[in-house]
């Protein structure tokens, strides 16, 4: 292959021309970077080739460009965090990939294929391939409080204002003070 998925990766360069006796020098953009291995592990991006030294003259192999794996490569549509009125659902779609897995936050799968519709507020994981690398992207869905706070109560029976009811916007949240008078 001549992406790598992460620095960690080696990726192996190797020639079918017998290498035993003849003198010769892998490069990486034009310098030497070995003169001994008949095959050379790789880790860094780069262009490539083998040099071999036959009767004064230099042969020059073929190229080939290592660059590492570009993880916008998957998108998500829509993007960014997701924000649900109540009661509703949004399906979200990748592209780009070779294979699709999404999981919730228990870490079960959802969904093998390149879209999934969620309903609950929570935090969910893509691990989408491309051939043999994996990028993981998360999407946090959050519920949309679509109710205002009354600024009257009327405990009559009538089904209107009769309940004070904090939105979860405000809720368990450090910097929100609520005074009743």
């Amino acid at each position: 292959s001549t992406v790598y998925c992460s620095s960690s990766d080696n990726v192996t360069v190797s020639t079918t021309t017998d290498l035993t006796t003849a003198t010769y020098e892998w490069q990486r953009d034009g310098e030497a970077v070995s003169s001994s291995d008949e095959v050379l592990n790789i880790s860094e991006p780069g262009t490539y080739r083998l040099v071999l030294e036959r009767d004064g003259c230099s042969l020059i192999s073929n190229e080939i460009t290592i660059s590492p794996l570009d993880e916008n490569l998957i998108t998500l549509d829509p993007t960014g965090d997701i924000i649900l009125p109540e009661g509703s659902s949004r399906t979200i779609r990748a592209n780009g990939g070779t294979a699709y897995r999404w999981m919730n936050a228990e870490n079960a799968e959802m969904s093998n294929s390149d879209s999934v519709t969620l309903t609950d507020p929570g935090i969910y994981t893509l691990v989408a391939s491309i051939d043999n690398c994996e990028v993981v992207k998360q999407v946090t869905v959050s519920i949309l409080d679509t109710f205002k706070v009354p600024n009257v109560i009327t405990v009559n029976g009538d089904g209107i204002n009769d309940q004070w009811i904090i939105p979860n916007l405000y809720s368990n949240k450090a910097d929100i003070n609520v005074i009743i008078y």
